[in-house]
């Protein structure tokens, strides 16, 4: 069976295609665009959905245009013909859980908002997935997460990871536990005009970690998957101790067109790797490069004129064999 799993519309377009339990191809949109975040499949990546394969949407238009008029935004229509949907968490959850080296399993989903979820905790077992429990909108962590980013002067949605970073320079915490509750998708405002930028990152930070903490707690299996955008906070998630962990390598929306085709045929998945996308071919031959003395800069001229994509690859090479020889001379 061929499925085509699709994640389009609001942010992080992705396609998969899946032949029976192998991975054909898997592609983020913003790869092709070079838009970051870009919500709509790329002209470039047409040409793996052409098969006529079954297609499956990442999650329920209608459910989340019922909270978005609820919330105080605008419907947005779905032009994606596809073949059956999936609630937004459930997706989530199939992207790490058919993906995972385990079969008996918790899986904790994490993000902003879905339809109405906003957080959930499976079971997964014997190639099913059950909800367990799910916290509904407007409680978020998520959401005020990317509250706080947008009040700091970052861009939510995107700057996320900055926010966690910045907050190591915080000294001073503020509670915002309060504020789940609230409908935060236009941000906090001016929230707390005399706090540092840093205090409030700190604050966020810690506040996102005591909660993960206690959702941990309530998944009882050793073997635990974490998905949602939210499972990208590493800082929170190297504090969970006592369980074997999988996060699928793209556990946000873009990851979810792999969940929505994964749960076509709800069968595990022959994962192998995260290298998902187009072969890019290249005429460097990586044993040859690790048994040269010295860099040939007249080699790698000629291959840069050839093969300018290559600069990257050359880049790192040069830098690693450089960080080589200072480790050398210590």
């Amino acid at each position: 069976m061929r499925v085509l799993g699709i994640s389009e519309g609001f942010h992080d377009a992705a396609m998969c295609v899946l032949i029976d339990n192998k991975i054909y191809h898997a592609s983020h949109s913003e790869r092709f665009s070079r838009l970051k975040n870009d919500k709509w499949i790329h002209k470039k990546q047409f040409p793996y959905m052409k098969s006529k394969p079954v297609v499956a949407y990442y999650e329920k238009p209608l459910w989340k245009n019922l909270r978005r008029l609820y919330a105080g935004q605008k419907w947005q229509s779905v032009d994606r013909e596809y073949d059956v949907s999936f609630p937004h968490h459930k997706s989530h959850a199939a992207a790490g859980y058919y993906t995972a080296p385990f079969d008996d399993c918790n899986v904790l989903v994490i993000d902003s908002i879905g339809e109405w979820d906003t957080v959930s905790i499976w079971e997964g077992k014997d190639d099913k997935l059950k909800k367990i429990k799910s916290w509904k909108y407007p409680y978020s962590l998520g959401l005020l997460y990317s509250a706080i980013t947008k009040r700091i002067g970052l861009k939510p949605n995107e700057d996320e990871y900055i926010t966690m970073g910045m907050a190591a320079y915080g000294h001073r915490t503020y509670n915002l536990e309060d504020l789940l509750e609230q409908n935060n998708h236009y941000g906090v405002g001016n929230l707390l005009p005399n706090a540092k930028n840093e205090d409030l990152a700190l604050s966020v930070q810690l506040l996102y970690e005591s909660k993960l903490l206690e959702l941990v707690k309530m998944c009882p299996k050793k073997n635990l998957v974490i998905m949602g955008g939210c499972a990208l906070n590493c800082s929170a998630n190297s504090k969970i101790q006592g369980k074997n962990i999988w996060i699928m390598p793209n556990p946000g929306d873009a990851g979810s067109a792999l969940g929505a085709a994964a749960l076509v045929r709800e069968k595990k998945l022959d994962w192998k790797h995260p290298y998902l996308g187009t072969p890019i071919p290249r005429a460097i031959n990586p044993k040859e490069v690790a048994s040269w003395k010295w860099m040939h800069i007249d080699k790698i001229h000629v291959d840069l004129i050839n093969n300018p994509e290559n600069y990257t690859v050359w880049f790192a090479i040069i830098f690693e064999r450089f960080y080589n020889h200072l480790k050398e001379q210590i």
